[in-house]
C-alpha cells in the first residue's frame, strides 16, 4: 500500500471516529519517514518492539480546527 492509500485510510478512519463527513477533513501534511522500530514512533516505556527499520508515513489531518496525527507503515 502506498502513500496515497494510507492518506485516504487516515481520512476515512478520522471521519468515522469523530462523526464527520470525509469532505470536511483536510490534509495538512503527509511525510514519508523511516521508523527506528516496530512501535512506529508511539512506543511506551516498558514495552518491547522489534528493532527493525520500517518505512512509513506521518499523516496530519485537520477537522474543526483540531489536528490529528497518524503514524503508519507502508501496509
Amino acid at each position: 500500500m502506498g502513500k496515497n492509500e494510507q492518506v485516504a485510510r487516515a481520512k476515512k478512519d478520522l471521519a468515522s471516529h469523530i462523526g464527520q463527513d470525509e469532505q470536511t477533513i483536510k490534509l495538512v501534511s503527509a511525510v514519508t519517514t523511516q521508523w527506528p522500530d516496530a512501535s512506529l514512533g508511539v512506543g511506551e516505556p516498558g514495552m518491547g518492539f522489534a528493532m527493525v527499520m520500517i518505512d512509513g508515513y506521518v499523516i496530519v489531518r485537520e477537522a474543526e480546527d483540531r489536528r490529528y496525527t497518524y503514524h503508519s507503515d507502508e501496509d
